[in-house]
């Protein structure tokens, strides 16, 4: 008997809006009528997906909020079924990459009494390996095959694929085992490693306004309730009133968190043996794999004029060659490249190519609006191209002298290492 768990549904969540619950998020994959609803529902312990013996039943990707009691909350997307032909491959080609994008973990279920597995399944595991995503092969419908055995090896599945059959509820308590052991770090915290407890840490706002400065303070509302978790004292402060408040602690801050816009003058500000960083770096290690940003500035040197550089905005505001903050960073690279640049813009959450190959240089924004899974698809776009990607946080951070100081508290807590920082500080030294 299956231990009972306790589930919450929201149907048709978007993975947006998913996003700031740090939930795993996991694709199922299958064709019509293979039994991708049932599993989710099994898994689930509860009826989040729409059931029918008509295939095709599920026309579009559904997101399903589950609580478990095994692994905590999860998001399911329930994916339409897999079919053949030219014209629905392309199609579907489209959105399962939309759809790998957002997921921290794939499922594809292959019905007991397929003959084989096809090539539009053929085509989902080369390119769920792409993704480097976790992944696995489940035999549904298993009490359909009167050999599970002899059924993968005539399907041409491993023999290591789990079997289940929610006819018979076998095979999904080692499913869930699976899915445990696979799963990726979710939940990325932003500064609680960082801080000791008890001790008090600062936010120093910036004084503009406008829509940046309410992200801003989105980011700092995540922060302060981690650092409330983490058994600390958080303290915020405008730039102007900073000199007030070190003044009325107690005792210093155990780190300082600042704008990247702010970050020398705020460094000049406080002493230099309290902990200091920087909003940008928080937010690309939450967001992506923070090395990989940094390893990046190596390119920087090899930079010249003519080279393309892909400029990536995640979110819908306005385009980049609107935005005043955003003007001086084409400015700045082909300062360091010596000469004019050719630079392509994309905007928007589905704007970011699939492949990046012929660029020189990938220039990503924060991603605010982006899941860790979708940054992390993207960098691995690149890193597969062999095309540097950076951050633009990072990088207007270059010519800030208190740059070394602001990934101290990253190197100390183990979330990168010194040469991986000393690539972006001995670029930015090269450059200017």
């Amino acid at each position: 008997m299956r231990e009972e768990r306790r589930t919450t549904v929201a149907k048709g969540l978007p993975v947006q809006d998913a996003a700031e619950e740090q939930t795993l998020h996991i694709s199922v994959f299958g064709r019509p009528n293979s039994g991708k609803s049932s599993l989710i529902n099994a898994l689930a312990g509860a009826s989040l997906a729409d059931v029918s013996a008509t295939p095709g039943t599920t026309g579009e990707a559904g997101y399903l909020s589950a609580e478990l009691a095994e692994i905590g909350a999860v998001t399911f997307i329930d994916t339409p079924g897999l079919c053949e032909g030219t014209r629905v491959n392309c199609r579907q080609f489209d959105l399962i990459q939309r759809i790998l994008s957002q997921s921290d973990m794939a499922i594809l279920a292959i019905d007991s009494t397929s003959e084989s597995i096809t090539s539009m399944e053929h085509q989902l595991i080369r390119t769920i390996e792409q993704y480097e995503i976790p992944n696995m092969l489940v035999l549904s419908r298993s009490d359909l095959a009167p050999d599970v055995e002899a059924a993968k090896s005539a399907i041409g599945i491993p023999d290591s694929s789990l079997a289940v059959s929610t006819k018979e509820n076998t095979g999904f308590t080692d499913l869930m085992s699976a899915i445990s052991e696979q799963m990726p770090e979710v939940g990325h915290c932003l500064i609680s490693d960082m801080i000791t407890t008890g001790s008090p840490v600062l936010f120093v706002t910036p004084d503009e306004g406008g829509d940046r400065r309410k992200r801003m303070l989105q980011l700092h509302y995540r922060m302060v309730r981690e650092v409330l978790g983490a058994g600390c004292m958080p303290l915020i402060s405008r730039e102007t009133d900073l000199p007030l408040a070190m003044t009325t602690l107690n005792r210093p801050p155990g780190l300082v968190v600042v704008d990247t816009e702010n970050l020398d003058r705020v460094a000049n500000m406080i002493p230099p043996d309290i902990p200091l960083t920087s909003t940008s770096l928080v937010m690309a290690r939450e967001k992506g794999d923070l090395r990989e940003f940094a390893m990046g500035f190596q390119a920087l040197s090899s930079l010249r004029p003519g080279d393309r550089v892909l400029v990536a905005e995640a979110c819908n505001h306005r385009p980049l060659s609107e935005q005043a903050s955003f003007l001086s960073l084409p400015t700045l690279l082909q300062t360091i490249a010596g000469g004019p640049l050719r630079i392509t813009d994309v905007c928007g959450s589905e704007s970011f190519p699939q492949s990046v190959s012929g660029f020189q240089l990938v220039l990503h924004c924060a991603g605010c609006d982006l899941t860790r899974p979708e940054m992390l698809s993207r960098q691995a776009v690149a890193r597969r191209d062999e095309v540097p990607m950076i951050n633009h946080g990072i990088l207007r951070s270059l010519m800030s002298r208190a740059l070394p100081r602001a990934f101290e508290p990253f190197i100390r807590c183990g979330a990168i290492d010194e040469d991986a920082a000393d690539k972006v500080v001995l670029s930015g030294a090269r450059s200017f």
